[in-house]
């Protein structure tokens, strides 16, 4: 894990998603954001996330960057709403926007807002994001909009895959529901073309239509966390058993269904 974080800060400085923070700040905010690695052994791409804290506070006094952010309007649909119309078709292709939020530049002036620490053979390194990190109070609005505009450029000839992006695109996750394998491969097409002129890469394509799927596509999927298997078309939701010792009253049963609404 220790390589595989180093590598991700050296890619990152490489790419100029990060870079040295200089000894004179170049805005009004300096923050400083704690961070960590989260390992997904079950994913498929990146295994090795880079986290942050940016509610973090040096003490209970303090404000983080995050409290000084305008966190703006809810720009994404409803995550009910598309897991409705993805069972309302006979197909779906869904995929995954490449690296979203760091495909955003942030301004110089705001660029110490977003600072960590790094230690590098046992050099602590000041580093400043010149992308939007993903953690941001705003950065979904950002992210949200940053598309909405890229939408707004497109021609009439795209308005159905426009319309489809806009109503089932959440955060950095993309679907289309259909009934014509001739429809979905060509939103497949059409939101490739859209989002790569935006500097935003789809990855990761699959769907219960084989020849849609990528090479590395894998069974059982998820359709916004919630496992699919393709093949059947079923959505499996998994149930966490209840506590301990915990008699199935009606009160715990609510109290359990609750845990299991919000997981």
């Amino acid at each position: 894990m220790k390589e595989e974080y180093e590598k991700i800060v050296r890619d990152q400085l490489e790419e100029g998603i990060v870079e040295v923070a200089p000894e004179k700040p170049t805005g009004d905010c300096t923050f400083y954001m704690p961070h960590k690695p989260v390992a997904r052994e079950s994913a498929s791409t990146t295994k090795v996330r880079m986290v942050f804290d940016a509610s973090a506070k040096p003490h209970l006094l303090a404000n983080s960057v995050n409290e000084f952010m305008y966190k703006g309007p809810p720009l994404q649909p409803l995550l009910w709403d598309i897991l409705i119309r993805a069972r309302m078709s006979t197909h779906i292709v869904l995929a995954d926007i490449q690296k979203a939020f760091l495909h955003i530049g942030v301004r110089e002036e705001d660029r110490d807002a977003f600072r960590i620490l790094y230690n590098t053979n046992g050099k602590e390194q000041h580093l400043r994001f010149t992308r939007v990190p993903f953690g941001g109070e705003s950065s979904p609005l950002l992210l949200g909009a940053t598309l909405n505009y890229h939408y707004e450029q497109q021609g009439e000839e795209f308005k159905d895959t426009v319309q489809a992006l806009r109503e089932n695109t959440y955060v950095d996750n993309l679907m289309k529901a259909g009934d014509e394998e001739e429809e979905l491969e060509k939103f497949k097409r059409e939101a490739t073309s859209i989002l790569e002129s935006a500097k935003s890469p789809v990855l990761k394509w699959e769907s219960d239509i084989e020849c849609l799927e990528s090479e590395d596509s894998k069974t059982p999927s998820k359709i916004l966390g919630t496992v699919w298997h393709k093949k059947d078309d079923m959505l499996e939701v998994l149930v966490p058993e209840p506590p301990d010792n915990q008699p199935l009253t009606k009160k715990g049963i609510l109290n359990h269904l609750a845990v299991f609404t919000i997981h």
